[in-house]
Parts: C-alpha cells; sequence; structure tokens
C-alpha cells in the first residue's frame, strides 16, 4: 500500500514551515548534534559570527537567555538559507526529529513557526465553540493530489455547524474511494468547488477553543493543502488520544472506537464520522456517551416544553373524563384500573415512537435504532 506525506500538508496547516539538514556533524544543539524528537518556544532567529577569518556567520536559533538551541552553518545550504532568511525574526516555536534517509544517512527533519503579529491579536480572546469535530471525504489518500469532496464539523453536543458536498476542480471520478463513501461524480456535479467556502471554513476554525479529528495528520493534511490553518496547540487527534489510553497503541479504526464505547452508528459520512468522534473523544474525557435522551435534551426549546406541557394537560383531561365515563357505563369501580393503563400506554407508545424518529434523525442513526448509555470500562479497555 502506497505512503502518502501528511506532514507537508499538516505543517501548512499549522502555519509552519519545514527545512531538514543532514546529522553530519555540521549542525549542533548546544555543541552537540541534535537526537531524538525535541520541541522549543519562544525563541528568535540570528546571525552568528565567527571567529575564522573567511567563514559566513551561523544562522543560530537562540532561546530567552540568549542560549543556543540551533547552530546552522552556512555549508548545511538548505537549512541555513531558510534561517538566514528570517534573522532578526521571533519563532513561535520549533519541533525536530531525527529521521532515517533513504541512503542510509540520518537526517534532521525540523519544523519553524514564525511568530505573527497577529497571534498577538487572538491571545486573551474568546472562542465560540469550546470543541468541535471536523471530518472529511476525499477522491482518494493522497493529500497532494486528492481532493475534498465532503467536509462536516460537529460542536461537543454533536450540533451540525457545517456539512457541505463539493465538486472536485481536478478529478472527474474515483472509483475506489466511491466504493467506500458513496459518493458519486454526478451526486455532486451541481455542488460548489470548496474553494468559495474557504473564507468561512477559515472563521469556523478560528472560533474553535480545541479542534478534533480522527487520524488528525490525514484531515489537516487535507486542509493544509487549501491554504487553511490552526494552530498545533489547539489540535487533537482522537484516534491517538483513545488507542492510547484504552490499548496503549496509537492506531484504531473509528468504527472499532465508536463500538467500544458502546456508540453505533452507518460510517463513511463526514457528519455521522464526526458525531462518531465526538461520542469516542468523550469516553476519554472520562464522559458518558450520549444518548437518544441526551440529543433530546439538547435540541429541548422553550418552547417545545410548553407545548409538552399543554399536551399532557389535555391528555389528563380527557383521560379523567374517558375514566368517569366508563364507570358510570359500567357501573364499577374496578373498570377505573384497566381504562387508565391503557389510555396510558397507548398515549406514551405513540409519543415515545414519534419522538425516537425525530431523535434518531437529528444524531444521524438508522431508523428504529436507539443508542444505549454505556459507561467507558477500565478492564474492557486494559491490554
Amino acid at each position: 500500500m502506497a505512503r502518502f506525506d501528511y506532514d507537508a500538508g499538516q505543517s501548512l496547516f499549522f502555519d509552519e514551515e519545514r527545512f531538514t539538514f543532514p546529522l553530519s556533524g555540521s549542525v549542533t544543539s548546544g555543541g552537540r548534534i541534535p537526537t531524538g524528537s525535541r520541541s522549543f518556544t519562544n525563541l528568535y532567529v540570528d546571525l552568528a559570527e565567527q571567529e575564522r577569518a573567511g567563514s559566513k556567520p551561523h544562522a543560530v536559533l537562540l532561546d530567552s537567555d540568549g542560549q543556543i538551541v540551533l547552530d546552522v552553518p552556512a555549508r548545511a545550504t538548505g537549512a541555513y538559507g531558510h534561517l538566514a532568511t528570517h534573522a532578526g525574526e521571533p519563532v513561535e516555536s520549533l519541533r525536530w526529529r531525527r529521521k532515517g534517509g533513504t541512503s542510509g544517512s540520518p537526517y534532521m527533519e525540523c519544523w519553524v513557526r514564525y511568530a505573527d503579529h497577529d497571534d498577538e491579536e487572538m491571545e486573551g480572546r474568546s472562542f465560540r465553540y469550546g470543541q468541535l469535530f471536523l471530518d472529511t471525504e476525499t477522491t482518494g489518500l493522497d493529500p497532494a493530489h486528492d481532493e475534498i469532496l465532503q467536509l462536516a464539523i460537529v460542536d461537543g453536543e454533536g450540533r451540525v455547524v457545517w456539512d457541505r458536498k463539493y465538486k472536485p476542480t481536478r478529478h472527474t471520478v474515483w472509483p475506489e474511494a466511491q466504493a467506500v463513501h458513496h459518493i458519486s461524480p454526478e451526486s455532486v456535479r451541481k455542488c460548489p468547488a470548496i474553494q468559495s467556502d474557504l473564507e468561512e471554513i477559515q472563521s469556523i476554525l478560528d472560533s474553535a477553543e480545541h479542534m478534533y479529528a480522527f487520524n488528525a495528520p490525514f484531515d489537516f493534511a487535507f486542509l493544509g493543502n487549501l491554504g487553511l490553518h490552526c494552530d498545533r496547540e489547539r489540535t487533537h487527534d482522537t484516534m491517538r488520544e483513545y488507542a492510547r489510553k484504552a490499548h496503549g497503541r496509537e492506531y484504531i479504526k473509528l468504527t472499532e472506537a465508536a463500538k467500544e464505547v458502546g456508540y453505533s452508528y452507518k460510517p463513511h459520512d463526514a457528519k455521522a464520522d464526526c458525531i462518531a468522534t465526538m461520542q469516542v473523544q468523550r469516553s476519554v474525557d472520562g464522559k458518558l456517551v450520549m444518548t437518544s435522551d441526551d440529543f433530546a435534551k439538547r435540541d429541548m426549546k422553550p418552547c417545545d416544553i410548553k407545548t409538552m406541557r399543554r399536551k399532557w394537560i389535555v391528555y389528563w383531561v380527557l383521560l379523567a373524563v374517558t375514566v368517569v365515563f366508563v364507570a358510570l357505563v359500567f357501573a364499577s369501580l374496578w373498570m377505573l384500573i384497566p381504562a387508565v393503563l391503557l389510555a396510558f400506554f397507548t398515549w406514551s407508545q405513540a409519543h415515545s415512537n414519534e419522538l425516537q424518529a425525530q431523535i434518531n434523525e437529528a444524531a444521524g442513526l438508522p431508523a428504529g435504532r436507539e443508542q444505549k448509555r454505556l459507561l467507558p470500562s477500565k478492564s474492557r479497555h486494559a491490554r
């Protein structure tokens, strides 16, 4: 199976710039070759003059105490050229990790996010949503080549914030992907291109204190390649959070995770997958999975409550009249009991079926299926 690069698109989504350098001893961190994976914040770029005559200044990243975090000489041309163009600029974050090269020589991969004046304006802001969950359906698995067919976003209680389908601009058919999500070229023929909605989508991304996705690098890479972005600190990968907590590993399918937390649904629709991701994240956060009753209470409006009270009053008046009539006709008080039970059972069944149908439609569940409330079980999730 082909492996695709999600790091590049995800870096764009996080407003990070990427560069690499070889581990040849020419690049050091505090006098040592950097190893492993590390992250830094609040740095700045400078050009450090060298004592040796004729040597070019090194491009260095310094922390707030003036200590060198990364020292890049001119012979590391790619990394040096990148940093030298940003000399004097503040750096919000730096990450690096050691990787193995195709020729067997290891190298370091770096992501730098430069401080932006807009970031200072965003500090202390209030968010409209505490949690948002997003999911995409695409023409394929390669974020550098394939395109988004559907994007959905729901809030922390499963309310739909965004759910639209799009006509791709570079693809006319996608048979393998269509076999999974059943979005055909004909079904999106009259849909707009996603580029027309980027401003609105970005506004939604900016409104979330925490943004979640299941196998987040996939979705974030597609969004990043469209020019959309979000702070890394506000993003979460529900798949990895749940898999680590429940099974001590990195990967799990959304359908499996949802089943384990007690939520069943029809997968491979962006909105349905968003709600499933929300349910799994609730388990990660130590909350109960939302049930049909929870969805009903969520959508209940004051006017709905008043209407329901009026229905109850009318019902009980009619029931009282019926009971009195039956008692008078049959001149027997014992007939009150079956009359009351029969009337109550008939009304409650009709009301329950109508309410359940509305709940299932709102929650994206198959007709006639009701969710059960299940507590996340520690013993069930233990390795």
